[in-house]
């Protein structure tokens, strides 16, 4: 216990009293209280005895690891960039990952001017396109998309081998858009390329899917145990999903070879058709992602409190909510002993949140609206013990 002596007595920084903690990672799903010491979580038990500057009651409130949103975009001022500054302290989101907004060529920008100076943590998987999102051109007025990878000497995987060496503990794995919009015709040449950059750094590949070609059917052989595959709730074309509403073959395959299904819901990859279907087969996703950048934080996806909501509204225990957005990411990171748990000597990354009742109107990337009775409200965020935002 990591603690301070005044007068004789135990004296902490900050107390959390009789919240609900949820922490998959170590099991714990019950009212107890946390105490904060020097930034980091310095007692967890039913009644913690002693002194603290600040004491917050939380009670009836749920008490989680610090959100980690793993598929985002916030190189801001860059291609489709939010400021997660903004956008991290009043979601309880406290680990953003960037998902390919910059590559290669541009990661040095990302990192001077954006990374290093978050208040929220910025991890990042880079695009094996050598600009990143700043090689595709996409804007609502635009006659057409030009997509990043359609010139595929844009994927170089010794750029991105370098990259991915010098700033290891940062870049957590390799991203490509495998959708026509993004590369034309090269959708499986360029996952073979990033693939390749992957292999040799030792990391996850994580392969986006949109409008064919190339079809899932031909993306999910490529994919390996631990490779993730994003937007794996989106509805037609290119679904998980087969004209009877089955999970396709490669997707059975895939799952049992240990593929990571991410949602990254975004402007157009979520359906809560999809979702019910998949549930309905037992299906859920392993990481709930938001996908927000400047073209979805306006709607449908928001945020990702907002996108955990809509899981609740179609059926998935809140429990295994908050595992898809804490331990799990954690652990697809390679970053499980440090971040996504509430245990004793961990960073005290914390998020506060209440299951608020009510009458709730969601809408999916399709446009089909879903009317829930409950949603996550954040409280309070709390990044290495410092409170950043409380409502």
């Amino acid at each position: 216990m990591h603690s301070r002596e005044k007068g004789g007595h135990i004296m902490f920084d900050i107390i959390l009293r009789g919240g609900h903690v949820i922490d998959p990672a170590s099991g714990i799903d019950k009212v107890q209280d946390i105490a904060i010491t020097l930034g980091q979580i310095s007692a967890l038990s039913n009644k913690i005895t002693g002194e603290a500057k600040q004491v917050h009651d939380v009670s009836g409130c749920i008490v989680t690891p610090g959100l980690i949103d793993f598929h985002t975009h916030v190189y801001h001022g860059g291609a489709w960039g939010i400021d997660a500054d903004l956008l991290g302290p009043r979601t309880g989101v406290t680990t953003f990952v960037d998902f390919g907004t910059a590559g290669p060529g541009n990661f040095q920008g990302f990192l001077d001017h954006i990374i290093s100076r978050a208040k929220v943590r910025i991890l990042a998987f880079l695009h094996i396109a050598y600009t990143g999102l700043d090689g595709a051109i996409y804007y609502p007025s635009a006659l057409r998309i030009i997509g990043e990878l359609e010139d595929i000497r844009r994927a170089i995987v010794g750029a991105a081998v370098n990259i991915g060496r010098q700033y290891d503990e940062i870049i957590r794995g390799i991203k490509v858009r495998a959708s026509v919009e993004a590369a034309g015709g090269n959708g499986i040449q360029a996952v073979l390329l990033a693939r390749q950059a992957a292999s040799i750094l030792g990391k996850p590949l994580a392969v986006h899917i949109g409008e064919p070609p190339p079809t899932i059917n031909e993306i999910l052989p490529y994919l390996r145990p631990g490779d993730v595959l994003t937007h794996s709730f989106r509805g037609p074309i290119n679904s998980l999903l087969d004209p009877t509403n089955q999970l396709i073959p490669e997707a059975v395959a895939a799952r049992e070879r240990g593929v990571i299904f991410d949602l990254g819901h975004g402007q157009g990859s979520f359906s809560f058709h999809v979702g019910k279907q998949l549930f309905n087969q037992g299906i859920y996703p392993d990481i709930i992602s938001s996908d927000v950048h400047a073209y979805s934080i306006g709607g449908p996806a928001y945020d990702l409190p907002t996108t955990m909501s809509k899981f609740l509204g179609i059926g998935m225990d809140v429990k295994d909510i908050i595992c898809s957005t804490t331990y799990t990411p954690a652990k697809i990171l390679g970053l499980e002993s440090s971040l996504g748990s509430l245990q004793v000597g961990r960073e005290a990354d914390i998020a506060v949140l209440k299951l608020e009742k009510g009458e709730f109107l969601f809408r999916d990337a399709q446009g089909e609206v879903l009317k829930t009775e409950t949603r996550f409200t954040p409280v309070m965020t709390f990044k290495k013990g410092d409170l950043l935002w409380a409502a």
